[in-house]
């Protein structure tokens, strides 16, 4: 009925306009002339968009060690020139005490056996021998602590990747494998848990993906990592909307504003891929406010987006949103991403070496081709069959063929159910039903009847392949 009504329904047509869209529209615009005041909506504000010029580049536990140590060196000079015996005890137990706060601040960022932490210990020896009246060299030992804490800790760049949902790592995961090749900074990857609403912005349901992640990317619960403590030098975010979605949300700390206090450049990476569109086309435009202007957009020093022409769209949207006089604003922030961030897609090889393909057959599908499916179904098993060595098959029958084709054509529900059998005892893949969804999104391709699962497929860019019953 679908097709008859619409053609090609799987393919995006743009001939619509968008003044009245979404429906509700004009309808929000009758309730504000009624009630006389504008509804609440996220606004333009330039003190978070804009950075403040910091002299400070070090900041967080760093700037404290950094302090730490300048003062230390000010206390041993002292030392040097000081010739009572009392007062040269009472300047070391500060001095001992200093690095003893050095000490427990990195093991409570670091943990415990670092090389940091017992050189600290070393000179906590050094410092408690001058004490007892024994001779040491501790202007010697303290430039040894300096050279090992800038080298490790204080000169390092730091780098914190923000990620909600694993589904998204894969527009991120090459920013992180950059930093991680990079011997002078040191990257974590924090799982910034979210919150499902209720239609009244409640908690709904609250939603951890940490165990999603693989080990090796080793993500930690972001209640592990101290962002103020840290002060990151660059943070990266993948969700933009803070309080804006009214689906889904996050802790107000992890606000845009609130983490880009917490370093000297907050980063947005666009975390989906859109269909390529201009202004012309109205309803596409419209709905730009639901994901460009929006406060993690707005608020970010730097913005990648996946294209020139998209990052001309943001804009176009941004300027209009928050006023001509701010297009240079939006002109300096928005970036397109560099082949090196982008993500080519995801074929992934299993450790059998196989590709999983994913093959579905409907009701619909069946319908539409009755006299011919059962053998366009077996020619394609077939071929399947040949590189079983290469592809893994998992075949997803829909649900209504066993419930409701018998009834419907007989016939044909019996060359399908032989032929599953045939499938079966060949062992020429799995089989599947279309509400084992786990094992739907598994694969790697999608190839047969158009579904749901289709647009899921696209949405994670995978290949996806419609199949034609005629050839």
């Amino acid at each position: 009925m679908l097709k008859r009504r619409y053609g090609d329904y799987m393919k995006l047509v743009r001939n619509a306009g968008g003044h009245d869209y979404p429906f509700y529209e004009s309808q929000k615009r009758q309730l504000e002339a009624l009630m006389d005041f504008k509804l609440p909506e996220y606004t333009y504000d330039e003190k978070k968009a804009v950075r403040e010029a910091d002299s400070e580049e070090l900041s967080g536990y760093r700037r404290y060690l950094k302090d730490y140590l300048d003062n230390i060196e000010r206390q041993i000079e002292e030392i040097g020139h000081i010739q009572d015996t009392e007062v040269i005890k009472e300047k070391l137990v500060d001095v001992q005490q200093e690095v003893i706060d050095m000490g427990n601040l990195i093991e409570k960022i670091k943990g415990e056996g670092t090389e940091s932490v017992r050189c600290l210990e070393h000179f906590c020896d050094v410092i408690y021998t001058m004490y007892q009246g024994n001779n040491a060299d501790i202007k010697a030992e303290y430039d040894n602590v300096r050279r090992i804490l800038e080298k490790d800790i204080i000169e390092k760049k730091e780098v914190l990747i923000l990620v909600s949902k694993a589904s998204e790592w894969k527009y991120i995961e090459n920013v992180w494998k950059k930093y991680k090749e990079e011997q002078d900074t040191e990257v974590d990857v924090a799982v910034l848990p979210y919150f499902y609403k209720e239609y009244d912005g409640s908690i709904k349901k609250e939603v951890n993906e940490l165990g999603n992640f693989t080990t090796d990317i080793g993500a930690i619960d972001l209640a592990q990592y101290d962002i103020a403590l840290h002060h990151p030098d660059i943070i990266y975010i993948q969700n933009p909307f803070d309080n804006e979605n009214k689906a889904i949300g996050i802790e107000k700390k992890y606000y845009s504003d609130r983490l880009k206090c917490c370093t000297n450049k907050l980063v947005y990476i666009q975390s989906f891929t859109l269909e390529e569109f201009n202004s012309s086309n109205e309803r596409e435009y419209k709905n730009m406010g639901c994901f460009c202007t929006v406060p993690g957009v707005v608020n970010s020093d730097e913005v990648y987006v996946q294209s020139e022409n998209m990052r001309n769209m943001y804009i176009k949207k941004l300027t209009e949103f928050a006023g001509k006089e701010t297009e240079n604003i939006w002109k300096d922030k928005i970036y397109v991403k560099p082949d090196w961030m982008k993500n080519e897609g995801h074929n992934v090889v299993k450790g059998n070496g196989k590709i999983k393909i994913l093959f579905y057959t409907s009701i619909s599908g069946l319908m539409q081709n009755s006299e011919i499916a059962a053998g366009k179904i077996k020619n394609v098993l077939d071929v399947f069959k040949q590189y079983s060595d290469k592809i893994e098959v998992i075949w997803c029958v829909q649900s209504l063929v066993d419930t409701v084709m018998e009834d419907i054509n007989r016939n044909l529900s019996e060359q399908i159910n032989t032929i599953r059998d045939k499938y079966r005892i060949e062992e020429i893949g799995h089989i599947c039903s279309d509400r084992d969804k786990d094992i739907l999104n598994s694969c790697d391709a999608y190839y047969g009847d158009i579904s749901s699962v289709v647009q899921e497929y696209r949405n994670a860019d995978k290949p996806v392949m419609i199949m034609n019953y005629e050839v």
